[in-house]
């Protein structure tokens, strides 16, 4: 189990920093708040991103971040795709992996968040891979949805582009529409049972039991029709948040001396991500936000979790304007440690400082579209 300490999956990054233009304010006395519905600050860490081990997930917590995810899970431990499977460019401009979905197993990561982060307050995600039967989906569940579970978000991951043989579930619309209602159906099913059985062990005054919220973790697309159809397909369910993008599937990179791929599973092929892909990040989050939109009174504040090419404070306020009510940071992560959590946040309120904004609300999804010439 060895290549279990080397997982690095579906990672997006940026690593070049540019300065952001600001306009002159008037210096303002207040600490901006940067808190979100997660917890203290927008960010979390993207899964599979120093999350696949006890020890990863311990020097993620120290970072503070406002929610920690796990690696996107299985019902059993899962190897992955043979090495190499990870290959980053010397300047971290982009990154490409097959991973697989390399995990321990849903209990490993269920037995961290109840045995070994008592102290943690932030928000607890478990993600799961889609990608079996549905009664296995059905098994991970019912170890998740009960009462005194500690977890606070279920996100399933219906996006990895790096599964030998097997599509991305996501880009199948008919087939993702029904695996969404089946795994509705499972997990209402699963807590109409944890509420009987809060009432029966009177866990609190009221023997009630409150669900964790749950999520989809959502390849790119690429139309805006793509973005109104998902929104239409999910608005109705039970889900309360999206997670995007995954990495930008079946990308190739080659070795040029050595006249081969960089990386060895699916003939090449990998999921690409890095501070090349943040464009696509950005388009995704403005898409799905103007999607949402578009509901109008019957939008159910389906929240947007943004990811892809975020390493410092300017990427973070570019997602929210573009609409993000949260942000996840991956590959950043590896190549700095937990510790750019704080450096990001503290680089995001000096830009809110600057340009005069007291919290996210003040320019979430405010983002304007420049005025075509006038000749």
């Amino acid at each position: 189990m060895s290549n279990i300490n080397h997982l690095s999956e579906v990672i997006v990054t940026d690593t070049t920093y540019t300065d952001i233009s600001i306009s002159e304010t008037k210096t303002q006395s207040i600490t901006p708040d940067i808190s979100t519905w997660i917890g203290h600050s927008p960010l979390i860490n993207a899964s599979g991103c120093m999350c696949a081990t006890n020890n990863m997930l311990d020097e993620l917590k120290a970072g503070d971040p406002a929610g920690i995810c796990t690696k996107s899970c299985t019902l059993d431990p899962r190897m992955g795709n043979p090495e190499p499977r990870y290959w980053e460019h010397e300047d971290g401009m982009m990154t490409l992996n097959s991973m697989g979905l390399p995990n321990l197993g849903v209990d490993y990561y269920l037995d961290y968040f109840k045995t070994r982060d008592n102290e943690y307050d932030g928000w607890r995600c478990m993600s799961l891979a889609v990608l079996g039967p549905l009664d296995d989906m059905t098994r991970m569940l019912k170890k998740i949805i009960q009462p005194g579970s500690p977890i606070d978000a279920v996100e399933f991951n219906l996006s990895c582009p790096n599964l030998e043989g097997k599509e991305i579930l996501a880009y199948d619309k008919p087939a993702l529409k029904k695996i969404l209602a089946d795994l509705e159906g499972e997990c209402q099913f699963l807590i109409a049972r944890a509420h009987a059985n809060a009432y029966e062990l009177d866990i609190d005054a009221n023997g009630s039991y409150t669900p964790p919220q749950f999520g989809i973790k959502l390849p790119p697309y690429w139309q805006v029709s793509d973005y109104r159809e998902i929104a239409q397909m999910i608005n109705p369910m039970m889900f309360s948040f999206i997670h995007t993008i995954n990495s930008v599937p079946n990308a190739l990179v080659i070795d040029y001396d050595r006249e081969e791929t960089v990386i060895h599973p699916k003939l090449g092929f990998g999921g690409l991500g890095g501070e090349i892909i943040k464009p696509i990040a950005l388009a995704n989050v403005r898409g799905f936000y103007l999607a949402f939109q578009e509901l109008g009174g019957t939008w159910k504040n389906i929240k947007i979790i943004g990811c892809g090419g975020v390493s410092h404070g300017q990427d973070v306020f570019e997602m929210i304007l573009a609409g993000a009510d949260a942000v996840s940071v991956g590959s950043q992560l590896m190549i700095e440690g937990a510790g750019c959590i704080a450096r990001i946040n503290e680089e995001l309120t000096d830009i809110m400082h600057r340009k005069g904004y007291h919290s996210l609300d003040d320019f979430r999804g405010r983002l304007k579209v420049r005025a075509a010439d006038t000749d």
